[in-house]
């Protein structure tokens, strides 16, 4: 994600190809119809008007729909995050007792390993999503003997949580937990998998071609047949607007590419790496282990 000022440079790199072709084309035509003049190199700009204007209100509607998706996997991230502290929370709240419990110690490592499986879940599902490996990070948060439970589960971010159920089962059988506080517990570990089934309905349901792809090349048509229609009145300024109509009509169609997966590794993609820190951060903190890692830094203005 983009933190810093959006300079013009990054935002012109994506599209200098296909506006120096456009520009050049655009010469062209304008230097044929002034030097040449019986080419005729032109056409009525009333068909070009009105199929401009159902292609800006296509790419504004597929550009609503792209971001709804952006935002929805914010959201989700954003009430992960919540999750996760709530769970620290419960799980402090109705375990932890006094120094003088015969079982404080066990009661304490299970608070500590807990806090580590919740970082552990946040990592894997940011992996998950964007199709990593997560072995070599979850080795910091978890024991041996869960990550070797964890190799029958593809779903990396579906084992933990399956890990997460089993031991809190385990607490309950102890007298660890009560009715009401294995509920809680349980019910935000449904939250983990509703936000987990979201985010990979997102990733897993792409938006059709036709509003990504075809579109896009029918904004390149587009802006190589405009000079044609615009070269009797504009003459030698028609490059120049020709340039400037495609510079708009391209950016975007360049938004919906750029934000189509919000769970990449690209400038405009959700900062994963930065909230699913925030999370083991937080968790950390809750329940004093140290050391506790530092947030995610912007890397020339990019938070991934």
């Amino acid at each position: 994600m983009i933190v810093g000022a959006t300079s013009f440079t990054r935002t012109f790199l994506g599209l200098w190809k296909p506006l120096s072709s456009i520009l050049l084309w655009s010469i062209s035509v304008t230097a044929i119809h002034e030097f040449v003049p019986q080419a005729q190199l032109w056409v009525s700009s009333l068909p070009l008007t009105v199929a401009g204007v159902a292609l800006g209100v296509i790419l504004t509607f597929r550009n609503n729909a792209t971001y709804a998706r952006y935002w929805e996997g914010r959201t989700l991230w954003g009430g992960l995050i919540n999750d996760c502290r709530s769970m620290i929370r419960q799980i402090v709240t109705f375990l932890r007792v006094s120094p003088d419990a015969a079982d404080y110690a066990e009661r304490e490592q299970f608070i500590r390993e807990s806090a580590l499986r919740i970082a552990a879940f946040a990592h894997a599902l940011r992996h998950h999503l964007r199709g990593e490996d997560s072995q070599l990070e979850l080795g910091t948060l978890l024991s041996g003997e869960e990550r070797e439970r964890l190799r029958r589960f593809t779903n990396v971010p579906t084992g933990i949580v399956m890990i997460f159920g089993e031991e809190l089962g385990k607490a309950r059988g102890r007298g660890w937990l009560d009715t009401v506080a294995t509920t809680a517990l349980d019910r935000t570990l449904i939250e983990f998998a509703d936000i987990q089934g979201g985010c990979e309905r997102i990733l897993n349901t792409p938006l059709p071609p036709v509003y990504t792809h075809i579109a896009h090349r029918i904004v390149i048509l587009f802006c190589f047949l405009l000079p044609f229609g615009l070269v009797t009145e504009m003459k030698l300024l028609t490059p120049v607007m020709v340039t400037m109509v495609a510079f708009t009509f391209l950016l975007l169609s360049q938004i919906t590419l750029l934000l189509e997966n919000p769970f990449g590794l690209r400038a405009n993609d959700l900062p994963l790496t930065a909230m699913s820190r925030t999370i083991e951060i937080d968790v950390r903190q809750s329940v004093g282990i140290t050391p506790v890692p530092p947030p995610v830094s912007p890397d020339h203005g990019v938070l991934l």
